[in-house]
């Protein structure tokens, strides 16, 4: 009895669990809203086509927009959710009661026009305009800058004649040999570069050395740069400078001190100490005559006068004998050796103006710095001409 009521009871329990599920699960669809999927999505429409057309019929349907037509309004409007209760029926009105398009009738022929030209094409467009802005540009444009290159203020040829040269030297101390020099030049191009290297045997490099290195370029017969390295016993030093001949100006600066300056000076004419000599080689050098060098060293600038004294033969190691001119040019710098007193500068009597011999006095005594090798190489043009 008990069993039986107990079951009646469970059975309504879940009769109403269940309807109260389903009436749940129905209101909850309702959330999404209604759906009629018995309506059509999209009508399909006719699309005409007119292939007679002319072709500025068609350059005219790109240039002019035109309005869109109702059906594509109406297809539109179709895609919109539609309530439940009317959807079929206006789906299906509208689908009866729209009329199809008409036949399109073929256009008449119009008159014959000439043809347009055919439009440029993209890189003849842009050649063309290049050319029409280039030839504006040079009757248009009065005010376009125009760069001026300026000429050098000096040239390879007031230096030096042959491609390159290659002097070596013996230096003896009170007639005794210590060292040696080599004096190399050479053209590169428009640029003309000296160098200068003077080392001490190695016996007299243990008590005292010497190792000096001077280098010059001219470059574009504006500028003159100059490097200087000097060993001479316990003085070392590393300077340089750069002339600046157009602007009448120098750079100068001592690495080892890191001091620096810039100062002007009086003439364009200003050389080093070894563009200077070469400088001097190439002038008409004459007995009794006084040629005037602008030098800029030891960070200053001086006029230095060289007498053209007289004319002498001597000799050479070697056994060899030389036609000679002896200059004295009075320097006022120390120059590039710590020395103290006069220079004296034998030159052959010739139109190269070799140096062969040099003599100075430092602390220690007489320096002497004798020609014993000497190698020339002439330019191609100097070598037909001979």
């Amino acid at each position: 009895m008990h069993e039986s009521r107990r079951t009646i009871i469970l059975f309504t329990l879940s009769l109403l669990a269940s309807i109260l599920t389903h009436v749940l699960f129905i209101y909850a669809l309702g959330w999404f809203g209604r759906y009629d999927l018995t309506g059509p999505i999209m009508l399909s429409q006719a699309v005409m086509v007119d292939l007679t057309a002319s072709t500025e019929s068609k350059h005219e349907s790109l240039t002019e927009p035109q309005e869109p037509q109702d059906h594509t309004t109406k297809a539109s409007e179709q895609n919109e959710p539609e309530p439940a209760e009317n959807g079929r029926r206006e789906s299906n009105n509208e689908a009866s009661s729209q009329p199809p398009l008409p036949a399109q009738q073929p256009s008449q022929q119009p008159e014959p026009q000439p043809v347009p030209s055919p439009l440029p094409t993209p890189q003849e467009h842009v050649s063309g305009v290049a050319a029409q802005s280039h030839s504006e540009i040079h009757k248009k444009s009065p005010t376009s800058t125009v760069i001026e290159i300026t000429p050098p203020l000096r040239t390879a040829m007031e230096f030096m004649s042959a491609e390159q040269e290659v002097l070596s030297y013996r230096i003896t101390l009170l007639g005794f040999p210590v060292g040696s020099g080599i004096l190399e030049a050479k053209q590169e191009k428009s640029a003309v570069k000296i160098t200068l290297r003077v080392t001490s045997s190695l016996v007299i490099a243990s008590i005292y050395p010497v190792d000096d290195l001077i280098e010059t370029r001219l470059l574009g017969g504006n500028y003159i740069i100059t490097k200087i390295r000097q060993l001479e016993g316990k003085f070392v030093g590393d300077r340089g400078f750069t002339l600046f001949l157009r602007e009448k100006s120098v750079f100068w600066i001592d690495l080892l001190k890191q001091t620096s300056v810039q100062e002007a000076l009086p003439t364009s004419d200003v050389l080093d100490i070894l563009s200077g000599l070469y400088y001097l080689r190439n002038r008409p050098l004459q007995v009794g005559t006084t040629e005037t060098l602008h030098i800029f060293d030891s960070n200053i600038y001086t006029s230095v006068p060289v007498e053209v004294v007289r004319r002498e033969k001597i000799f050479l190691p070697g056994f060899r004998r030389a036609d000679t001119l002896l200059l004295h040019p009075l320097i006022k710098t120390e120059g590039i050796f710590k020395r103290a007193g006069d220079v004296f500068i034998w030159v052959t009597n010739d139109e190269n103006h070799v140096p062969v011999r040099v003599e100075t006095t430092i602390k220690l005594g007489k320096v002497t710095a004798e020609l014993i090798d000497a190698e020339v190489k002439q330019k191609e043009i100097d070598k037909q001409r001979e």
